[in-house]
């Protein structure tokens, strides 16, 4: 049988996990360029901050967003998918060239 998440951990904690989510969820940076995998890559960060706190023994309230944070990992978005259309762009250059 399927145990609840409130067997295995304290209500506090599910309660933590689920406002994180529902904050994400409503968060203004999924309007925004690149918002959405900004919020994956920073709920998969504070999730592993998350593990490793409690397993040093200290404690973190993920629905509390770090927006500096979200708003630094959708600059590094940013700078990567123009880098991918930079070398893109470069590449096809480089073959239309060789063709010629």
């Amino acid at each position: 049988t399927m145990m609840k998440a409130s067997e295995i951990w304290d209500w506090e904690v599910v309660n933590s996990f689920s406002d994180f989510y529902l904050e994400l969820d409503k968060h203004q940076i999924r309007e925004e360029l690149f918002g959405n995998e900004a919020i994956v890559e920073y709920q998969a960060w504070a999730r592993r901050e998350w593990h490793d706190m409690q397993l040093s023994g200290e404690g973190m309230n993920l629905a509390i967003i770090n927006n500096t944070l979200l708003k630094n990992i959708q600059q590094e978005i940013m700078i990567r998918k123009g880098a991918e259309s930079i070398w893109e762009v470069s590449t096809l250059t480089l073959q239309d060239h060789k063709r010629g």
